[in-house]
């Protein structure tokens, strides 16, 4: 038994990726063929918690629900409204929660043409109404004209309305006393369109700032796959070998290691913000795409760096002076051999120093 899950604004193939990245559950087409397609002919469940949506897709997945070989059982849990009451309708056997809701109503589309265009949406319009009325007619057996009514006024049903009407074949959990939840105005969820335009031009502005910088690790990874074969293997075998390793990967685990060796990357930088004065540094760092040693070199040999290390030695031998004067226990209580902060920020420079001497010893450097 496999279970399908239809949850939030019934969307297009297309708009599946904003959604996401916008954290909004949402069920498009594919996320169904995907799902039917590993069922393979196994009876299903779907669970339907839906407002409805884009008519299109709901019709498709009405569609090949209903085309399915293996049974399907529809359950509605919460609300099947406007789209999702459409695809409610394929099941074999439809069951309802005492709480659960079905809402058929009329098409809508959101335009701002002139009276003109208008014209022809409206001939849209009734086309679109008079199949979603089929789909319920297919199902209840009621007069198509009374399911045209029922949509123009916006009829919402409660389970045993449903089941009254023929929507459904059975009420769930009828001998449980299950509270009813409130409603909602806006039961679809959709996200408006002028969201859903901020949300794909941001997510082009992220694309294009991180696709060179994957890019560039992906050919790290395989010039080092390339190395370590070299190593393990005659200079005669290595290209075989070679094309093997990288057949071997798939596009999506070459990209999944690459995204997390970037964030390492970002990561380590983050961390070396905390030497006075570095802030800058690190941000161009990150994005140009400079190394952690690179970007640590630059800081130890930046000028406030420098200054951090000429103060400790001023004052290094401002005390030793006085030491010789016989007057240091007076100016150990004023002047100390440098403040916390530039002893952390040296302690920091001497680590920087130590990566940079294990890079040039690996690569054979002084």
């Amino acid at each position: 038994m496999e279970i399908i899950e239809i949850n939030g604004p019934i969307i297009d193939d297309e708009l599946a990726s904003v959604y996401e990245w916008y954290g909004v559950t949402a069920t498009a087409p594919k996320d169904i063929r995907k799902r039917l397609k590993s069922a393979n002919g196994q009876d299903i469940d779907v669970y339907i918690n839906s407002g409805g949506g884009i008519v299109d897709s709901g019709s498709e997945i009405y569609s090949r629900l209903k085309e399915y070989q293996g049974n399907v059982t529809v359950k509605i849990v919460g609300l099947a409204g406007s789209a999702a009451s459409v695809i409610a309708m394929s099941g074999d056997k439809i069951m309802m929660s005492p709480t659960g809701r079905i809402m058929i109503h009329n098409s809508s589309i959101l335009n701002n043409s002139n009276k003109e265009e208008m014209e022809s949406y409206i001939e849209r319009l009734k086309v679109t109404d008079s199949s979603m009325a089929d789909s319920y007619q297919l199902k209840t057996g009621l007069p198509k004209e009374k399911i045209l009514e029922m949509m123009k006024k916006e009829t919402w049903m409660g389970a045993n309305e449903a089941l009254s009407n023929n929507f459904i074949d059975e009420i769930m959990f009828q001998n449980e006393d299950t509270p009813i939840v409130m409603n909602y105005k806006n039961h679809s969820g959709l996200l408006s369109q002028e969201v859903i335009n901020k949300g794909r031009e941001q997510m082009a502005k992220e694309k294009l700032k991180y696709s060179n910088k994957i890019n560039k690790v992906e050919v790290e990874i395989m010039e080092e796959k390339s190395k370590e074969l070299k190593l393990k293997k005659g200079e005669g075998d290595e290209k075989d070998e070679v094309a093997e390793v990288v057949d071997g990967k798939t596009e999506e685990e070459i990209r999944t290691n690459a995204i997390k060796l970037e964030r390492d990357r970002v990561s380590a930088l983050n961390k070396l913000k905390s030497i006075s004065g570095s802030a800058d540094i690190i941000e161009r760092a990150i994005s140009d795409g400079s190394s952690v040693e690179e970007a640590a070199m630059e800081i130890a040999n930046s000028e406030e760096v420098t200054n951090i290390k000429k103060a400790i030695n001023e004052k290094g031998n401002i005390k030793k002076d006085l030491e010789n004067s016989g007057a240091v226990e007076v100016e150990e209580r004023i002047i100390k051999a440098g403040t916390d902060e530039e002893k952390e920020t040296l302690k920091m420079v001497d680590e920087i120093s130590g990566m940079r001497r294990n890079k040039l010893k690996k690569v054979g450097g002084r």
